[in-house]
């Protein structure tokens, strides 16, 4: 985990929500179709 005072840090916080995000999608259209 990186959690040092970067410029980045809000992009770094906005990737890890779209990524987990994209996490529930994909989990939620995996479920759909088991």
């Amino acid at each position: 985990m990186i959690d040092q005072l970067l410029p980045e840090s809000g992009l770094l916080l906005c990737l890890e929500y779209l990524l987990s995000f994209c996490c529930q999608v994909v989990a939620s259209i995996y479920s759909s179709f088991a």
